[in-house]
């Protein structure tokens, strides 16, 4: 989570939905922001600390369709596949080669995606902690969804353009994390089969629904 308190912003990073290029812009010193929280903390954790004066921030986060984001976070985590410990290092540092969360990447190290998504998303209580809908990082103590404006993924440079717009951001935005190069990318579509569609159907309604996504 990034803030800047002279630009009166808090960024809520959704895990897989371009967070690591935003962070990088944020921190940069003509912006302002600077680390608040852990990496992935949510609108609720924010509003716990800051109380009131949360209402003060121009609060902003970027969702991505639940079934492209899910199958980006099933190959981010197979990394170590591919890359050596030293490059993992270089893009995490501290990671030791081994990407979070720990038990998901090893998982996905070892499963296709089909039994992936089954054994993540597809148990009785549902998928946990950052494989959660993105609508669970915008919401506040009440249920509701409290960020003051949220940029989908799939049209990030234009959204974003108009945020940095009324923030006064300077830069422009980096490609960092990307799992894979969006110019030889598959359609999200061809990794899928119907149980798997119907899993993250279900585990993402939220998503889908409030933002009108669809397969």
């Amino acid at each position: 989570m990034i803030i800047s308190f002279r630009k009166n912003f808090l960024f809520i990073h959704v895990p897989k939905c371009a967070g690591e290029s935003m962070t990088e812009l944020l921190l940069a010193s003509a912006n302002g922001g600077g680390q608040f929280l852990p990496k992935h903390a949510r609108y609720a954790a924010a509003e716990r600390v800051l109380g009131d004066d949360i209402g003060r921030f121009r609060v902003f986060a970027v969702v991505r369709n639940p079934y492209d984001q899910v199958l980006s976070f099933y190959e981010h985590l197979r990394k170590p596949l591919v890359m050596d410990v030293a490059a993992i290092e270089r893009q995490y540092p501290g990671s030791n080669g081994r990407l979070l969360p720990r038990w998901a990447s090893e998982l996905a190290m070892q499963v296709d995606f089909a039994a992936y998504v089954r054994q993540v998303y597809g148990g009785a209580d549902g998928p946990t902690g950052w494989m959660q809908d993105c609508c669970a990082w915008l919401t506040d103590a009440a249920g509701r969804v409290a960020v003051t404006r949220v940029l989908r993924y799939e049209r990030l440079t234009d959204d974003f353009a108009a945020i940095a717009s009324d923030l006064g951001l300077e830069g422009e935005l980096p490609w960092r994390n990307a799992s894979r190069d969006v110019s030889t990318r598959r359609d999200y579509r061809e990794r899928y089969d119907e149980p798997t569609r119907r899993i993250v159907e279900t585990c993402f309604r939220p998503t889908l629904d409030r933002f009108g996504y669809a397969f």
